[in-house]
């Protein structure tokens, strides 16, 4: 008989989320991250749904849960593909922004300089 544990994760080995079935592979069966089988799921992340529902909704650096910022860290955590330069554009925006904030406060004369 089958536990709980065992029927949650088959279920979820079937997926039809690639990140979910990754997140699986590689954190329940410690698949190699180079392996064939994993380089195809992160194809199929790279094109998926809701990968293009992310880049397709993406509005400024940090409009919430739906700017720059966000959907590059949900990349992360969705197992993108790394070293894709068709996201060279977000990343640049991301480092614009990054740059910008990176600003120091003179207390003497309260005025911002950009590093």
């Amino acid at each position: 008989m089958k536990t709980i544990r065992e029927t949650i994760v088959n279920r979820l080995r079937e997926s039809v989320e690639p990140s979910i079935r990754y997140s699986i592979l590689y954190y329940i069966d410690r698949e190699d991250p180079t392996s064939s089988k994993m380089q195809k799921l992160q194809e199929e992340i790279r094109t998926s749904a809701r990968v293009n529902s992310l880049l397709s909704n993406a509005e400024g650096v940090y409009k919430k849960w739906q700017g720059v910022h966000w959907v590059l860290n949900l990349f992360a955590e969705l197992h993108y593909p790394p070293k894709d330069v068709s996201l060279s554009p977000l990343r640049d925006q991301e480092f614009v922004l990054l740059r910008i904030r990176l600003i120091t406060l003179s207390p003497l004369n309260k005025i911002y300089r950009i590093k």
